[in-house]
């Protein structure tokens, strides 16, 4: 008997709006401190397009190229379902996800631009895409032309973000051939 499994990845900024179909998750935390060495740092995930979907496949580290081994009790399950969701006065939690988008927009994005003006005339935005952002490995592969292709995934406020990152990213490798 041949017995077929399928697994699906999906990226979200909570999991509120896809508890219902994707009850097990990993979180991962964006600015977490150090304190050993009085740090913050951030995660990323990598997962190959050929991955299996299993948690070997997935490739983790902190910014600063530190790896991350996750066990099988990264792996969660949700303790609650849409139904325990504080929508507010909204009839669906995507349609207040939406509405409250601006305000999470304006935290992620907190710190990671500026708004430069030349010859007092015409302003340009200028992103900090320093380590802390971008890790030395990442860095160094865009500069080497070993990372050939970028996919932003996102959903709900995660997709507007996303969005702007793609073209942030689309902005500054125009030139390096990157899909």
């Amino acid at each position: 008997m041949l017995a077929l499994v399928l697994i699906s990845i999906c990226f979200s900024s909570e999991l509120y709006g896809l508890v219902e179909v994707m009850p097990h998750f990993i979180k991962m935390n964006g600015e977490v401190s150090i304190s050993d060495e009085n740090v913050t740092t951030g995660q990323i995930f990598i997962l190959d397009q050929n991955c299996t979907g299993g948690l070997a496949d997935i490739k983790a580290c902190y910014y600063d190229g530190t790896e991350i081994t996750l066990k099988e009790n990264a792996l969660q399950k949700a303790e609650i379902t849409t139904r325990d969701i504080d929508r507010g006065d909204y009839p669906h939690f995507f349609l207040k996800e939406i509405s409250e988008s601006a305000v999470s927009i304006k935290r992620t994005l907190r710190g990671k631009y500026r708004i430069a003006t030349k010859n007092n005339s015409l302003s340009q935005v200028i992103f900090n895409l320093g380590a802390n952002i971008v890790p030395a490995a990442v860095k160094a592969g865009l500069q080497k032309g070993a990372i050939k292709n970028i996919i932003v995934i996102g959903h709900g406020t995660a997709a507007v973000a996303g969005v702007a990152v793609a073209d942030a990213l689309a902005h500054y490798l125009k030139d390096k051939n990157i899909t």
